[in-house]
């Protein structure tokens, strides 16, 4: 797998949505347009299952895996964010904590509890996961965190997935052929691919690559887990300004979204008359999307960027349509 990473240089501090310190609150203006519940699975003492989600997750649980102890029941909480629009309205930035762009297939969001207690994983031991679509393929797993302001920090962590191979062994003492899986680390997947695609083209019969409907991976923590990949952006970096609405909002949300790519950034100003921007990579269309909130109500406003840019702000009262044609 080819991935080029682009290292972000800001003198603009961007990592995920900051915000300014002095403000206590943070209020997300979108949150109101997500669709996304917690889809919980009262486990009790079961054993083993398999959880399905809505959208397609497919966990497999083993109570074993877990710090459960005899008579502990168990609640699993599931949350999937498999579009573009969810990770929007639920501030799910695209950005690593050492500020990488990343393009984004999904996240989900898992908890165990017992008794109102989290209940993590035991050590060495992990929690299989099945995404749906294939969407592992071509990507990586980043693990986050939201921090005490509700920003987004991802760190890529180094998993497994399983393939089922030819038990080569097996074949030549039974002349049959039989399979056995494999975990193996996620960034050799493409390998496993090729060879697969090799002995299907060239009919070779001293090993094969049973066809795998999905791949699942082994996760060593819960909570956010990211289906992404390092995405390359022409080292443009741009400068603009925008000066505030004459509607006098006291908080502006700025979202930089990169058009086709599954990817944005964003930050928060409060009661700021001018909000500056300085060095940040553009590719392709790249737009800047202000939202505010005021009576209630969302206003907003889509900007084409460009270096050197001074625009005075003018948003409008938008429904969640209009908002998501923003996106288009």
């Amino acid at each position: 797998m080819k991935n080029i990473y682009l290292i972000l240089t800001l003198n603009f501090l961007f990592c995920s949505c900051q915000k300014d310190k002095t403000q206590s609150s943070f209020e997300n203006p979108l949150k109101k347009f997500s669709k996304v519940s917690p889809q919980v699975f009262n486990l009790d003492l079961v054993e083993d299952s398999t959880l399905i989600g809505k959208k397609g997750t497919r966990i497999y649980y083993h109570r074993n895996n877990f710090k459960l102890g005899f008579s502990d029941s168990a609640i699993f909480t599931l949350k999937e964010y498999y579009t573009f629009p969810e990770l929007i309205y639920n501030n799910l930035t695209t950005i690593t904590s050492s500020n990488k762009l990343l393009q984004s297939s999904g996240v989900i969001y898992m908890q165990l509890t017992s008794k109102n207690n989290k209940i993590p994983l035991k050590e060495n031991h992990y929690l299989e996961v099945t995404f749906p679509e294939n969407r592992i393929l071509n990507n990586f797993i980043y693990k986050g965190f939201r921090d005490i302001e509700n920003n987004m920090h991802w760190e890529k962590e180094k998993v497994k997935t399983k393939v089922t191979i030819l038990d080569t062994s097996k074949t030549k003492k039974y002349g049959i052929d039989l399979y056995k899986e494999k975990y193996v680390s996620l960034d050799s997947l493409d390998y496993y691919l090729d060879l697969k695609k090799y002995i299907e083209e060239t009919k070779a019969n001293y090993t094969d690559l049973k066809t795998n409907t999905d791949f699942s991976v082994l996760l060593n923590q819960l909570e956010w887990t990211n289906i992404d990949r390092p995405i390359e952006v022409p080292g443009t970096y741009i400068n603009f300004t925008f000066e505030k609405d004459d509607k006098n909002f006291s908080f502006y949300q700025v979202q930089i979204y990169y058009q086709n790519l599954n990817s944005f950034l964003c930050k928060y100003f409060y009661n700021k008359h001018t909000l500056n921007f300085k060095n940040i990579p553009k590719s392709g269309n790249t737009y800047a999307i202000i939202s505010a909130k005021k009576d209630n109500q969302l206003y907003a406003q889509k900007i084409e960027l460009f270096d050197g840019l001074q625009q005075k702000l003018v948003l409008k009262k938008v429904s969640l349509k209009a908002f998501n044609e923003f996106l288009g």
